[in-house]
C-alpha cells in the first residue's frame, strides 16, 4: 500500500513539474505580445475548476491558454489524442472559456473568446494549428503568429476594461479575493470596535427538500437564526437575540426576493459600552447588510440590500457566486459619508463565504 501511495505521489509530483515547464515555456513566448496591446494574467484561481495557465486579453480578444508539456506526440485525426491516449483537454478547456466568457457577457463585454491548448514539449511544437470541437490546439512555435492574425475586434479602453473584470474574477493562485481581502480591512486589528456593534449583516437562503420550502436567516458565522415556511407563512425564530430583526426580515422575503422598505426591520440601538440604551440616548441605530441567495437555471447570485434608520433603503446589486464578479447597481457613493455599492457587495461576499465555511 505504502508503495503504491509513493508511486503515486512520484506520479503527481513529475506532472507538476512537466507543467511547469510547459507554463513557462508559453509565457516567456506571450511576452513579446505585450508591444501590440496584449496584457497576459498568469497562474490564475477559477471557482470549481482549478486554474488558469495563462489569460491573454488584446485586441483580438480574449483567449484563455493551456500549457500541455505531453512528450507522447500528439494526432488530432479522431479528436485530440497524445500517443494512444484520448486525452480530456478539450472538454476541460472548454469549460474554462465558458466560465470567462461568463463574466464578460456579465460585465458586458462582447468579445470573442477562444480556448487554445498549446503543446511545449519539442516532440509537439510544431504541430500545424487545428481546432478540435471548438478548442484550438497548435505547437509552441505556432502560437506567436496565431495570436498576431487575429482580427482586431477592441479597442484600448475595451481591453483594460476586461482585463480589470478579469482580474478581479480570476484572482492569482495563491492569493485571496479581492472581495477577501476587502474584507480583512475591516476584520483585522485596524477595525474599529464601533464598526462591529454599528453593522450587522444577515443572509436570507432559500430551502426546498421533500415538498418542503422554507427561508432561512443565517449571520455572517453561519449560525442560523430563524426560518420560514413559504407555503404556510409560518415563521420561527431560534435565536432570541435577534428575534426582532429575524422575525421582520422573514415577513417580508419571499422565494426570489425581498420586500424591504425603510419601515421594514425595527430600528436596533448600537450596543455601546454603557448599554443600548446610551445608544437610544444618543440616536445611534444598527445598519443591517442583508444578502439574498439566489440561484435559478445556471446563474448564482448573492442580491445585496443595505437599511439603516439614518441612511434609509438601498439596493446595491449582487454577486456572481459563480465567478466572483461584482455588479453594483452604481459606480458613485450610494448616499453621503458612504462607500460605493460594489464596496458593501464585496464586505457582503466575503462575509457569506466565511459563513459557509463556519456553518
Amino acid at each position: 500500500m505504502l508503495d503504491r501511495k509513493a508511486a503515486y505521489a512520484r506520479r503527481r509530483a513529475d506532472a507538476f513539474a512537466r507543467g511547469a515547464v510547459g507554463e513557462r515555456l508559453v509565457a516567456e513566448t506571450l511576452a513579446p505580445l505585450t508591444v501590440d496591446g496584449w496584457t497576459v494574467l498568469h497562474d490564475r484561481c477559477v471557482p470549481h475548476l482549478g486554474n488558469l495557465d495563462h489569460l491573454a486579453v488584446g485586441p483580438g480578444g480574449v483567449v484563455v491558454l493551456d500549457a500541455k508539456h505531453w512528450s507522447s506526440a500528439v494526432t488530432v485525426t479522431r479528436g485530440l489524442r497524445a500517443g494512444s491516449r484520448t486525452t480530456t483537454a478539450v472538454p476541460a478547456m472548454t469549460a474554462l472559456t465558458d466560465q470567462v466568457r461568463r463574466v464578460l457577457v456579465a460585465a458586458s463585454l462582447d468579445l470573442p473568446v477562444r480556448g487554445l491548448l498549446v503543446l511545449t514539449h519539442d516532440r509537439n511544437v510544431a504541430l500545424p494549428h487545428a481546432v478540435v470541437d471548438g478548442v484550438h490546439v497548435v505547437g509552441l512555435r505556432g502560437l506567436p503568429p496565431l495570436l498576431a492574425s487575429a482580427v482586431p475586434v477592441a479597442d484600448r479602453a475595451t481591453v483594460e476594461d476586461a482585463v480589470r473584470r478579469l482580474s478581479l474574477a480570476f484572482p492569482p493562485q495563491g492569493t485571496t479575493t479581492p472581495a477577501a481581502l476587502a474584507a480583512e480591512q475591516v476584520e483585522g486589528p485596524a477595525r474599529p470596535g464601533l464598526y462591529g456593534r454599528a453593522n450587522a449583516t444577515l443572509f436570507v437562503e432559500p430551502w426546498t427538500r421533500s415538498g418542503r420550502q422554507r427561508l432561512y436567516v443565517h449571520d455572517d458565522q453561519g449560525t442560523a437564526l430563524g426560518w420560514k415556511d413559504t407555503v404556510s407563512g409560518q415563521v420561527a425564530v431560534t435565536h432570541a437575540p435577534a428575534d426582532g430583526v429575524v422575525r421582520a426580515l422573514l415577513e417580508h422575503a419571499e422565494l426570489g426576493r425581498l420586500h424591504l422598505d425603510r419601515a421594514s426591520l425595527p430600528k436596533i440601538p448600537l450596543a455601546l459600552p454603557g448599554g443600548r440604551a446610551m445608544g437610544v440616548l444618543g440616536r445611534l441605530w444598527t445598519t443591517f447588510h442583508v444578502g439574498y441567495h439566489w440561484r435559478r437555471g445556471g446563474a448564482d447570485r448573492l442580491y445585496g440590500e443595505l437599511w439603516g434608520h439614518h441612511v434609509g433603503h438601498h439596493r446595491l446589486g449582487y454577486v456572481d457566486l459563480a465567478t466572483g464578479a461584482i455588479h453594483p447597481v452604481s459606480e458613485g457613493p450610494i448616499a453621503k459619508d458612504r462607500s460605493p455599492a460594489g464596496r458593501y457587495l464585496e464586505l457582503m461576499a466575503a462575509s457569506y463565504a466565511r459563513g459557509r465555511r463556519a456553518g
